[in-house]
């Protein structure tokens, strides 16, 4: 398994969002380089405080097979994760239902309407992607 990933520190540095000196691992460093709008959307008091506790949980645990590695997992940590996952996957989806002249909220509906008259192995939804969806009736 290939568990890097590609940081580009120059491009960031060059750009004015990374400082020249700053740790690609260190978790707030990470957030800083992300627009003002986001950090305020995905980030509250208590997440920046989870995130400056665990600023170097990357630099000093990255990989089990280390020597070196924190065998502990942090709750606050493991929970910050999740409630950023589903909040990029909700800006995601708004934002790609806006592209396509749909209402999140309609949409959302939909989708909540949909979802449970499906059939249990179907695990294709590509005709829920707001590209695909006509919202043509009313929800009300």
């Amino acid at each position: 398994m290939n568990e890097t990933y590609q940081f580009n520190k120059k491009a960031l540095t060059a750009q004015k969002t990374l400082p020249k000196r700053a740790d690609a691992h260190d978790l707030t460093v990470l957030f800083e380089t992300l627009p003002e709008s986001i950090q305020k959307y995905l980030f509250d008091k208590n997440d920046l405080t989870v995130l400056e506790k665990n600023k170097d949980l990357f630099k000093h645990s990255r990989y089990v097979y280390e020597q070196s590695a924190n065998t502990i997992h942090f709750d606050d940590i493991i929970k910050l994760a999740a409630k950023l996952i589903c909040k990029v996957v909700c800006l995601y989806s708004v934002m790609t239902c806006r592209a396509n002249d749909i209402n999140p909220y309609y949409y959302f509906v939909h989708l909540f309407k949909t979802l449970p008259n499906r059939d249990e192995g179907d695990d294709d939804f590509t005709d829920l992607m707001p590209w695909n969806v006509q919202l043509d009736f009313d929800y009300s």
